[in-house]
């Protein structure tokens, strides 16, 4: 349960980094592969399509419904 934890915590360490470079989007979808891959045990094109699915429902609910700025990334400008 420890080395769950501290992997997680790195995951999401690592994700708020990715925030900055990638953006939202790209960063967002690697972290949702990378967490139900590693910690469901599930096929990678089902995480896959979990993850678009998800990022896909969030996207709209905060960027089309509540208009909210999503961080974009250096690499994408």
């Amino acid at each position: 349960v420890l080395f769950r934890s501290i992997a997680f915590a790195a995951m999401v360490v690592a994700y708020a980094l990715a925030l900055d470079m990638a953006g939202f989007l790209l960063a967002t979808f690697v972290f949702l592969i990378a967490a139900i891959a590693a910690f469901h045990k599930r096929n990678l094109l089902l995480a896959a399509g979990v993850s678009l699915a998800t990022l896909a429902a969030v996207y709209v609910v905060f960027r089309v419904i509540f208009v909210v700025v999503l961080p974009q990334g250096w690499l994408f400008r």
